[in-house]
């Protein structure tokens, strides 16, 4: 059960994170539609964040190694059959032309393609480690989420402002507020659960004392 600061630190990360919606929202049309689909699929992302905790955490209990393979198979399925049945059809008009248009070779494409599955498999390994090892599971993942959301928009600014799309992809004073407040709340939120921990290592001690580590956890 989350302690009352871990509960205010979850309503800091989604109040930082809220800010940036009044800018978001007059960046394009059709924001209602847009917001309902997000809802959804963040609700069933978030879904997965919980089921993929129990698999790990209850029960037979499986490793992290077996639940990212078995995602990564379920995942890696649903994209090849789309490459048969409709990427494939479109080749010239969605990969090779754009590909002559930006200059890309066969070679650089292979290396951003392996980058990018590298880069997966890394992401989806400290990822399910984090839902099976860290304090907190999916609670702790998911706030994590949100500071990276707010991360992006710093290196974001970096890559590509000035450089392609428009004034999203620049900093701004809105960006830097959410970016602060996020991280405060995923600060606090880790104060509250390493003090937690803490207090429950020693409440597990029946004689009264406890050990120079648990003390450092208080």
């Amino acid at each position: 059960n989350l302690n009352i600061f871990q509960w205010f630190s979850v309503v800091v990360v989604f109040a930082g994170l809220l800010i940036l919606k009044n800018s978001a929202s007059n960046s394009g049309q059709k924001i209602v539609r847009g917001a309902i689909l997000s809802f959804f699929g963040s609700a069933l992302h978030a879904l997965t964040y919980v089921l993929s905790e129990i698999v790990m955490t209850s029960g037979e209990k499986i490793s992290v190694r077996a639940n990212c393979f078995i995602q990564g198979i379920v995942a890696c399925s649903a994209f090849i059959l789309w490459q048969i049945y409709y990427t494939r059809p479109h080749f010239e008009q969605l990969i090779r032309t754009p590909m002559i248009q930006a200059q890309t070779t066969n070679i650089c494409a292979l290396f951003i393609l392996v980058t990018i599955a590298a880069t997966n498999l890394v992401h989806a390994l400290t990822f399910f480690h984090t839902l099976r090892h860290f304090h907190g599971g999916a609670t702790s993942a998911g706030l994590m989420k949100g500071l990276q959301a707010v991360l992006i928009f710093a290196t974001t600014a970096v890559i590509f402002c000035g450089k392609r799309g428009g004034q999203e992809m620049c900093f701004s004073f809105s960006k830097l507020l959410s970016l602060l407040i996020v991280s405060f709340g995923v600060g606090l939120y880790g104060w509250a659960t390493s003090r937690s921990q803490g207090t429950r290592h020693i409440f597990k001690n029946s004689s009264g004392d406890f050990t120079p580590s648990e003390a450092r956890l208080v």
